[in-house]
């Protein structure tokens, strides 16, 4: 009774759609429903991208965001499969109330080189490869939806609802470039190959059969050989923007997988 009033009152007085607040010397997460205008074109533009990029097409409505509620029965069932996700302490009609998991890694990672946390990167892809393994999706799978509590990796923000409509090794691939993408676009210029490649091998000598699909990801190799042609010319003001960098630097590491790696897996 005393959280759901607590609850209550954090989410009247909210202006955000997520907040954490404190009962009891333990801390809570509470996220509210909020209106996303433009669900429904960004649904289109993503069926898009997937039959552009791994050919294979979603219904658009299958791809829209889920609420609130889809999170909450997500998250129920992936406990329920052993998965380090946070608790569902309340599902109400506007907010639901999450158990607080402790530090986002994105935050723990920020700025730092990668002799001091390449470890982090490592036991990202190692826990992806897990959850690949089991036979999950995640659908948020950057650094800033992985949080690390008493050295244990835990995954948060499951409204993505996109993997349920693509197959799994197609989802798994989705995830595989939000994670890698993320990882790459904060390492030295002479770093980023050479720790693609050796996370790449590294997440499919754990993925087993239920990894991301290769054969998707060779479509997609081709499908960025335009975005590694135009990562030389584009202006330097450019080329330093986040979503440009990932893009790119993942298009690199790709080609050199391609090249290199491909056959064992494939095989």
């Amino acid at each position: 009774m005393a959280l759901r009033q607590t609850a209550l009152a954090v989410y009247r007085g909210a202006a955000a759609e997520l907040q954490i607040f404190r009962l009891a010397d333990r801390h809570y997460v509470m996220k509210a429903w909020r209106a996303k205008p433009g669900a429904s074109l960004r649904a289109g533009f993503s069926a898009l991208a997937c039959l552009l990029a791994f050919g294979e097409f979603a219904r658009p409505s299958r791809l829209r965001q889920g609420d609130i509620h889809f999170e909450a029965g997500r998250l129920r069932a992936l406990a329920h499969g052993g998965c380090a996700v946070p608790k569902v302490y309340l599902d109400e009609e506007r907010f639901i109330v999450l158990e607080h998991v402790g530090r986002c890694l994105d935050e723990i990672v920020r700025g730092q080189p990668l002799a001091r946390v390449g470890r982090y990167y490592e036991a990202a892809v190692d826990d992806l490869a897990a959850f690949h393994r089991a036979g999950f999706w995640h659908g948020g799978a950057q650094l800033r939806n992985l949080t690390v509590r008493d050295g244990r990796l835990y995954r948060i923000d499951f409204e993505e609802r996109f993997g349920a409509a693509l197959s799994h090794g197609l989802a798994a691939a989705y995830d595989l470039f939000l994670l890698l993408g993320d990882i790459l676009w904060r390492l030295e210029p002479d770093e980023v190959v050479p720790t693609g490649r050796a996370l790449l091998r590294r997440y499919f000598s754990r993925a087993g059969a239920q990894g991301a699909d290769a054969g998707a990801l060779l479509r997609l190799d081709k499908l960025l050989a335009p975005v590694r042609g135009l990562a030389r010319i584009v202006p330097a003001r450019l080329r330093e923007k986040r979503d440009v960098r990932r893009v790119a630097r993942f298009a690199a590491v790709l080609r050199d997988w391609c090249t290199h790696e491909r056959t064992a897996v494939l095989n």
